[in-house]
């Protein structure tokens, strides 16, 4: 058994009064307050305070999330001008990692002179967030990054919740440390820092964790979506059950020749009736403990039951669906020093919904019509 205090409590209090040391942890630098704090430690599986069933029972769903692009990852800083501007004009191609999947269309062509942190009119310093953008290729590929996981959360916390299991989040790459100081700028990397691109990141680089509190009792009288952190599926302490009773679920756009135990494969674009009819009561996979979906971006096509889906929509815009990176100038709180990521399209709804199922040459058989 150990006895430990978090950094302020050590500091306020006359632990020094103690007849043995007493270990200190402090979470320190982490956004979300106390949420954030508990989960950070929940993703690095050092919180040994859950209910004994948390490892235990349960269903679940996660996803793999999207790779990053293979190639020539972003570069530390934009072309320097002089240098651009004499490639524009011989007609030469940019150097690696300076533009790619990353960039603002016409970027081969443009030229930006980086700007020096500067303190502006009400003394903050830093850059404006578009300068920010503009200097950073690896910025530019963060953001990009984080829009493609927001939609594979969209289709995968739908999924979840259709299904009535669990969400285990993914551990997303990030191409961008975060940081308050925006010595961060342009290089994603802070002074002395050793950080690797793209790195495994917490989940608070990219959602408001503390926000997310709540999603698990609904709205409306209607029922939520508990979640786990990336960590659960590979806990030590998880049963036998949750390690091996799991299902494979991979979309494609023509019919499968035959299934392979353990899989399930979907139309891509398959609606809420067809992972119903798929995943849900009654069919093979509802009895495996972790449903996992090979990949979730872009995978839904969207809800026939539209009432359903415009609820679930309402739920993960209220608690998920949005986020941000910071921070190229002090004092984030005034707006310019934050990039916030593009909320995800809604799926279609209703006889919109039917309609994309209807338009495919595979489709599967439904337990009931809408």
């Amino acid at each position: 058994h150990i006895t430990f205090t978090e950094g302020n409590m050590s500091r306020t209090r006359p632990w020094q009064t103690c007849p043995r040391p007493v270990p200190q942890v402090h979470i320190t630098f982490t956004e979300g307050g106390v949420h954030g704090k508990l989960w950070r430690l929940r993703e690095a599986g050092l919180w040994g305070l859950e209910p004994e069933q948390y490892y235990d029972e349960g269903r679940y769903l996660s996803f793999r999330p999207p790779p990053v692009p293979a190639g020539p990852l972003p570069a530390a800083r934009v072309e320097p001008y002089d240098e651009c501007v004499a490639r524009v004009a011989r007609g030469g191609a940019p150097p690696a990692g300076a533009v790619g999947w990353w960039s603002p269309p016409g970027s081969e062509s443009r030229c930006v002179k980086e700007v020096r942190q500067y303190d502006d009119k009400e003394g903050l310093h830093g850059v404006t967030i578009q300068e920010a953008i503009a200097h950073s290729p690896r910025l530019q590929a963060h953001l990009r990054m984080a829009d493609r996981y927001l939609v594979a959360l969209r289709d995968g916390m739908a999924a979840a919740w259709l299904l009535n299991r669990t969400f285990v989040f993914p551990q997303f790459a990030c191409l961008c440390d975060r940081s308050e100081w925006p010595d961060v700028m342009p290089t994603c990397r802070l002074e002395n820092s050793d950080l690797e691109f793209p790195f495994r990141c917490p989940l608070n680089f990219l959602l408001n964790v503390h926000f997310m509190q709540g999603i698990e009792n609904g709205l409306q009288g209607r029922r939520g979506l508990p979640y786990r952190e990336h960590s659960f599926l590979t806990h030590p302490w998880l049963s036998r059950r949750l390690r091996e009773s799991r299902t494979e679920v991979r979309f494609r756009s023509d019919a499968p020749s035959a299934a392979a135990p353990g899989l399930v494969e979907l139309p891509r674009g398959a609606t809420d009736a067809e992972v119903l009819a798929a995943l849900g009561p009654g069919t093979v996979a509802a009895g495996s403990a972790v449903i996992m979906l090979s990949e979730a971006e872009d995978v839904l096509g969207g809800f026939e039951d539209a009432a359903t889906g415009a609820y679930v929509r309402s739920l993960l815009d209220q608690k998920v669906l949005y986020g941000s990176w910071c921070c190229s100038r002090t004092n984030f709180h005034r707006p310019g020093a934050t990039a916030f990521y593009t909320k995800p399209a809604e799926l279609p709804l209703g006889v919109r919904a039917t309609a994309v199922r209807e338009a495919r040459s595979w489709r599967l058989p439904l337990k009931r019509e809408f």
